[in-house]
Order: C-alpha cells, then sequence, then structure tokens
C-alpha cells in the first residue's frame, strides 16, 4: 500500500469520525434545548407558577411496574423497558439555571434553610420539587418527566409524567403511578 492509498484512508476514517461527533453535539444540544422546554412548560403550564425550589440532584426512582403499565397504554412510543430503566438510572443530571431559568436551584446544604422559611414566603418563592432528567423517544415527541413535589416530612406526592410534543409545543398527556403522602 503506498502512502497516498494511506493517507486517503486515514483522513477518511478522521472525516467519519468528526461526522460522529458532531452529530454527538447536535443531538446532546437538540436533547438540552429539549429538557429545558419540557420543564418550562410543565412549570409554567400544569403547576401554573412563577418559580420553583428545585432540587439541584435530579431523582431517579422510576420502577418496573410503572414501566410496565405506562408501555402497556403507550405502544406506540418507540422505547423499551430496558431503555427507560437504563436512562433512568444513569439520572446523573444536575439542575442548573441554564437549564431552568424558572427554579431556585438547591443542594442538600440549603435543604435545612429552605424548609425553614415561613409558609408564606416559600408559597410565594416557590416549592420544592425533585425532578427526574427527562427520557425522551428517539425522535423527541415524547418526554417521561418523573415529578416529585415535597410540602413537609409526611406531605408530598410524586408521579409520572407524559407528554408528547407536537409543532414546538409540549402538553402533558397523562400522569400515572401518583402518589400522595
Amino acid at each position: 500500500m503506498n502512502s497516498k492509498t494511506l493517507i486517503s484512508i486515514i483522513l477518511s476514517f478522521a472525516g467519519i469520525w468528526a461526522g460522529c461527533d458532531q452529530n454527538k453535539n447536535l443531538i446532546a444540544d437538540q436533547r438540552e434545548k429539549e429538557v429545558s422546554g419540557l420543564v418550562r412548560y410543565y412549570v409554567n403550564q400544569e403547576l401554573k407558577r412563577d418559580s420553583i425550589f428545585l432540587f439541584d440532584k435530579s431523582t431517579n426512582l422510576l420502577t418496573e411496574i410503572c414501566i410496565n403499565n405506562f408501555l402497556a397504554e403507550n405502544k406506540d412510543i418507540n422505547l423499551k423497558k430496558e431503555d427507560i430503566l437504563n436512562m433512568s438510572q444513569k439520572d446523573t443530571l444536575t439542575w442548573s439555571n441554564k437549564l431552568v431559568p424558572i427554579a431556585r436551584i438547591i443542594s442538600n446544604n440549603e435543604l435545612p434553610k429552605t424548609n425553614s422559611l415561613p409558609d408564606k414566603k416559600r408559597d410565594k418563592e416557590g416549592q420544592l420539587f425533585y425532578l427526574a432528567n427527562p427520557i425522551f423517544s428517539k425522535d423527541f415527541s415524547y418526554a417521561i418527566l418523573q415529578s416529585s413535589f415535597v410540602c413537609g416530612s409526611r406531605c408530598g406526592e410524586r408521579s409520572i409524567l407524559l407528554f408528547k410534543k407536537e409543532k414546538d409545543s409540549w402538553t402533558l398527556l397523562k400522569i400515572y403511578c401518583k402518589i400522595e403522602y
């Protein structure tokens, strides 16, 4: 093999590699945009809040039973149980004001301070939510979001929410596995 052929092969592989990297970046950018839009829609339209307290670490408490119920009703969504479990277990998202500018992001250290705020002030500033990193269908037309709301040591609720995107707008389709405590 001559050096021109070898250089040609190396450049071809480099082009393919760069194309793959660029595609990954485009998907990551699309995902970040969809996460932000979905959470903004959820807070403004479904919770009807101007802002919320959002715990900085996302939660990942999806259960197999809930996923089975969800998939039994939604066979047209291009997700498998294994994919959903994998994506929920690898949930390492740290929420930021870049992703959710309408939230006051709090950490474990701030949690006692937030819980000691007077009810009127906490209600005015927002309520404490734990949101999981959303799971999207491959075409970004559906999203699954776990939302947990905490209103005290023995008060709150958790549910799995199914959203659909039509045109450029998200809508809540159904609530699954709602638990109140």
